[in-house]
């Protein structure tokens, strides 16, 4: 830094002493405002913009109560820039760092000892300093010697405690700011560094600086850890600034000098007064302010990070080595130098603080991507500290590993990795270290991707170095993805991660998409998976490569993946393990425009494969396939092949089983998963005639499974609802062309009936829950998870088959062969009902099929009710989009299943209301809510009425239909609404009068009497009162009748409550009396205002009992 000017000698003015002077009267105009906002008094000597002193209120003495331990508590009058980085609020607004740093920024223009003792005290605040004005008071001389520092950081380390262990401040971790408050801390500082700035190119005020390094160095060398702390992270946040401004001024630096020559021309030196004199004046101004910036920061590293980085407490540690993070990253060309990179590879070794170690990879990882053209300068470094990088891959730190690798990454992509003359042992172990997390199934997806990306990248895979071999570099992949992925016994699902890594690497990502290279390897005789079981492995890597990097480029793969389709699934579809990769490889090919003979031959390899597995995996990925081709595809060669392999896939469940048991039983369930797989994929029941045989074929399956407890029935229930939606887009696609009704469709009924049966399986008595009744008496089997999952999958089931064949579509011209008849769909919605009181089923199926159609049934409203009960109970997001649902069915539907839900034994008064409340929210939002709330209570009263136990819960549930009823809208249509409500307030009071009329009859009985009082309160309304009769003309209002009143007091004294009647026309008070007893309303405080203000005397002042002992009343003794 240059000498700072001395105070005693007279300074010119200047350009900054100017925008000081504008941010002086601009600080008065905002002190102004805010005094006029809060209307409050503040003291004339010292600035409320930036010091807040909040009024002092009178403590209340509560009588019993015990004071709360204060946790911390903010320091007394604050400074704003405390308030800004601690987020509070400074009178009605919320204070910022950049308002504060520019109220700072005022002061201390207009007061240089002001502004040091504010920025003095909010580095104290910072380090925990309760009362930092009594430590540091209002002024302080800029250019304290070090006895004044001395005295006050003695000072602070006496308010802050022992200095050993001293207590948590804001800025520790434990003190429970968060890392909001740091980025806050460092912010502040870099806006204090803004604010200090002179000019447009790029200067700072030199005092303005001097002080804020001035501050921040002597921090960091006090004895207290937290002083150190502060001073050291502020200290490095201000330097980040400065890094930043001294880049900025190397861009216009450039730019100012090509200017210059410009200007220059042929001219060695600018003439006076030209063009090129004003830029070379720019261009000394900048060097000027890049010169200071730079010396600033050596100021800052000799003195804050040379000394801290090695501090006693690693949070010390961590804040200066993560600050010069920041400064290699804005200033490359001055940081990224051995001479500043050896402090953040020295800490590479310590051995307590792992953020301090995972901070200097980082700072080397931000030096080797910043290198650039200084490489050549850093390669004796790098050769140094390169193997501690590699041991850092196995730090016991996660932090640590993730910086190392990364670092090791910035290495590589640099170039300098390539020239370090590493030893072929130091080399080894550098790669193995890295090798070794990949296939870590402890650490993370983050660090194992990062170190195969390393590893990807330090290997040669490219074609172009395997003299032009595409083939040779992707079997050289898959070995090295076998080998360094997956090790020994790696699950082969991990190659995606290499996949996706090689797929960032832009110069070698070419060569995944060579698909020519691809086909051509998987088709070569030494690349078979029956060789040997090592050559299997290396098969799945190279396919679930191919197929992973297919996905990516699926349009460039679809026409050498087409070509190569069939003869890839005859070697590799006889594999179970293989055969899902391959069928995966299948749909990217169907994304091939051209659709000859190869594009039929391709899916027929697909259909037969389907036709020789039942593996689950590999059947779902050819289905998949199968659409893909179906759906691109209307060449009737294709339907034909469709059609033939669905025939062969249902022969076994049409036919006659014969043979062993278990062959017979293998078959079917064989025949089962392939209709399944391909129901998900084509219309089955088209290829069928209809599909009746086999839909009856799996009912009746799914039935005996169920029934043995066998899990396979899921698998049968599945493909009913696949078979059901394929009949019901069918006849949706013919609607147009519908003429007379047709009869129900044979597939509805058998998905019904085994849907039924597998969901009556569950109870002890299945042919008892088919008979429909009250089945909560019965009975359930023992609870296992086959018969769970059996249950969820005929829940989903019925879902479908409401959906796609509720009841309702009998009216419906063109659907009725898809309306359940009414008798099967009461079965199914009393078996569901069931299911979902008894909570052991999930509720969201339950809700699917009650959703599909309105409570037009007793069954329906049952199977309602015990839905938006359940749903009330357990599940409070899924309750408004039913109550919505149900509300736009009709009032009389809500009513019934409101007035069904209440009987459940489950409602307690919390879920009644809770379903009251959403049931209201969405009557309400219907254009006929007067009708819809109306029969909601009614429906509600009855229940009430009809259930005296739990009447003050149902009750209680109905408040919200009076609330609602209520007239409480305003706008435009406020007359026609408050027409509507009024009608609604009174049908709500007639139906109570009606009710308590009821009550009333039986008067002896107080049961009643109680019922109707909790009645009438929990709805808050009563029934009308009898008129009265007319008053008399010229008779005053009275709310009491006073002759009756007053014929019962018996003392005369107690008759007479005036002032006369008291003290007597003589007393001190009587004119008072006589004049203000005439005062009506808000004049009263008027008149008594100016009484006190004048000069009042009054008679004589009586000091006399005037108290009335009642007869009734207990003696003293």
């Amino acid at each position: 830094m240059v000498a700072r000017p001395s105070r005693a000698r007279a300074k010119p003015r200047s350009l900054y002493d100017e925008q000081a002077e504008e941010l002086r009267k601009k600080g008065v105009e905002l002190q102004t405002q805010d005094d006029d906002e809060e209307n409050e008094e503040q003291d004339d000597d010292r600035s409320a913009t930036f010091v807040a002193e909040p009024t002092q209120k009178k403590a209340r003495a509560r009588t019993g109560a015990v004071a709360k331990p204060r946790t911390n508590a903010a320091p007394k009058q604050a400074t704003a820039l405390f308030k800004a980085v601690s987020a509070a609020k400074q009178g009605r607004k919320k204070v910022t760092t950049q308002s504060a740093a520019e109220a700072w920024a005022v002061e201390f223009a207009t007061s240089p000892e002001k502004g040091a003792a504010l920025l003095t005290r909010f580095a104290f605040e910072c380090c925990g300093a309760v009362d930092a004005k009594a430590i540091v008071g209002d002024s302080l001389d800029e250019d304290a010697d070090d006895a004044a520092w001395t005295q006050l950081l003695t000072s602070l380390g006496d308010q802050l405690g022992s200095k050993a262990t001293p207590r948590a401040y804001p800025l520790h971790p434990t003190a429970g700011r968060g890392d909001a408050f740091e980025e806050r801390f460092r912010g502040a500082w870099a806006e204090v560094v803004d604010a200090s700035a002179r000019g447009d190119r790029g200067a700072y005020e030199e005092t303005a600086i001097s002080l804020i390094v001035d501050v921040l160095t002597r921090l960091s060398g006090s004895a207290v850890a937290h002083a150190r702390h502060v001073g050291g992270a502020g200290a490095m946040a201000v330097g980040d600034r400065l890094a930043e401004a001294a880049t900025s001024i190397d861009d216009r630096l450039v730019i100012a000098k090509r200017q210059l020559r410009a200007a220059l021309g042929s001219s060695k030196t600018p003439k006076k007064g030209s063009k090129a004199e004003t830029c070379q004046q720019t261009v000394d101004d900048l060097e000027e302010a890049r010169t200071k910036c730079d010396e600033a920061l050596d100021e800052l590293f000799e003195g804050v990070f040379s000394k801290r980085y090695r501090d006693s407490k690693p949070e010390v540690r961590a804040a200066v080595v993560k600050g010069l993070v920041g400064w290699v990253q804005a200033r490359p060309s001055k940081f990224a130098a051995t001479k500043y990179l050896k402090y953040a590879a020295w800490v590479l070794d310590f051995q307590d603080g792992a953020a301090v170690r995972a901070s200097g990879a980082r700072v080397l990882a931000a030096a080797f991507a910043c290198a650039g053209d200084q490489k050549d300068t850093l390669r004796d470094f790098a050769l140094r500290f390169a193997p501690r990088l590699g041991e850092m891959a196995h730090d016991v730190d996660p932090d640590c590993q993730a910086a190392a690798i990364q670092a090791l990454r910035a290495l590589k992509d640099c170039g300098l990795l390539d020239e370090l003359e590493l030893g072929e042992d130091e080399d080894a172990t550098l790669r193995d270290n890295v090798y070794a997390k990949i296939v870590d199934q402890a650490c993370s997806a983050d660090i194992r991707s990062d170190a195969l990306a390393f590893a990807l990248d330090l290997e040669e895979f490219d074609a172009n170095t395997s003299q032009g071999d595409a083939q040779r570099s992707l079997r050289d992949l898959g070995r090295f993805v076998e080998a360094s992925v997956l090790g020994d016994d790696g699950p082969t699902t991990l190659t995606s991660l290499a996949a996706d890594a090689f797929l960032a690497l832009p110069e070698r990502a070419s060569l995944l998409r060579d698909w020519r290279a691809w086909v051509a390897l998987l088709q070569r005789d030494d690349v078979d998976a029956a060789a040997s079981q090592e050559n299997q492995r290396l098969v799945d890597v190279l396919l679930r490569l191919c197929a992973r990097s297919a996905e990516t480029d699926s349009l460039s793969a679809a026409p050498a993946l087409l070509e190569a389709l069939p003869a890839l699934l005859t070697k590799y579809g006889g594999d179970d393990d293989l055969l899902q990769t391959v069928c995966a490889l299948g749909e990217s090919a169907s994304q091939a425009s051209t659709k000859d003979a190869r594009y039929v031959k391709a899916c027929k390899a697909l259909l037969d494969r389907v036709a020789t597995t039942s593996d689950d995996a590999s059947l779902n990925a050819a289905a998949k396939a199968i659409r893909a081709f179906s759906a691109n595809s209307t060449d009737k060669k294709l339907s034909k092949a469709v059609s033939k392999c669905i025939s062969e896939a249902a022969k076994p469940l049409l036919e006659e089983p014969a043979g062993d048991n278990d062959a017979v039983e293998a078959a079917l369930m064989a025949a089962v998963k392939r209709i399944q797989a391909l129901a998900q994929a084509v219309d089955v029941p088209a290829a069928l005639s209809g599909g009746a045989a086999l839909a009856e074929a799996l009912a009746a399956r799914a039935a005996q499974l169920a029934d043995d407890g066998d899990v396979n029935a899921k698998a049968c229930l599945e493909a009913l609802g696949a078979l059901v939606l394929w009949r019901a887009k069918a006849c949706l696609d013919n609607i147009d062309d519908a003429g007379d009704a047709e009869p129900l469709d044979p597939v509805i009924t058998a998905c019904a009936d085994g849907a039924a049966r597998a969901l009556a399986c569950r109870y002890e008595a299945p042919t008892l829950a088919l008979k429909g009744g009250d089945l909560h008496d019965l009975e359930l089997r023992e609870d296992d998870e086959n018969t769970m999952q059996v249950t969820r999958a005929a829940l989903d089931v019925v879902a479908v088959l409401a959906a796609a064949a509720h009841p309702g579509l009998k009216e419906r011209q063109g659907l009725e062969s898809m309306a359940l008849p009414v008798e099967t769909d009461a079965q199914l919605c009393s078996l569901v009902a069931d299911a979902c009181r008894r909570g052991d089923v999930s509720l969201e199926p339950c809700a699917h099929v009650a959703a599909a159609a309105p409570p037009e049934t007793p069954a329906r409203t049952d199977l309602w009710a015990a839905v938006v009960a359940r749903a009330a109970k357990d599940d409070a997001d899924l309750l408004p989009s039913l109550s919505s649902r149900l509300a736009g069915t009709g009032p009389d539907d809500v009513a019934r299943v409101h007035l069904k839900a209440l009987e459940a034994e489950t409602l307690d008064q919390v879920t009644a209301k809770a379903l009251a409340k959403s049931l209201v929210k969405a009557a309400a939002t219907r254009a006929d809510r007067a009708d819809a709330l109306h029969a909601l209570l009614h429906a509600g009263v009855d229940a009430a009425l009809a259930d005296a136990p739990s009447t003050l819960i149902l009750l209680g549930a109905l408040r919200p239909y009076v609330d609602a009823a209520q007239p409480k809208r305003r706008g435009k249509d406020a007359e026609a609404d408050s027409k509507v409500d009024r009608a609604l307030v009174a049908s709500v009071r007639d139906a109570c009068a009606a009710r308590a009329s009821v009550i009333r009859r039986d008067a002896d009985d107080d049961e009643n009497w109680d019922l109707l009082d909790a009645f009438e309160g929990a709805l808050g309304t009563h029934a009308p009162a009898k008129k009265k009769a007319p008053r008399a003309p010229g008779r005053q209002f009275e709310r009491v009748d006073s002759a009756r009143w007053l014929a019962a007091i018996s003392d005369e004294r107690l008759k007479d409550n005036s002032y006369e009647g008291t003290y007597g026309a003589g007393g001190w008070g009587a004119r008072a009396s006589a004049k203000l007893g005439k005062v009506r309303g808000k004049d009263f405080r008027h008149e008594k205002t100016k009484k006190k203000r004048g000069g009042y005397r009054g008679g004589a002042v009586d000091l006399g009992s005037n108290s009335i002992k009642f007869a009734d009343s207990d003696d003293d003794d």
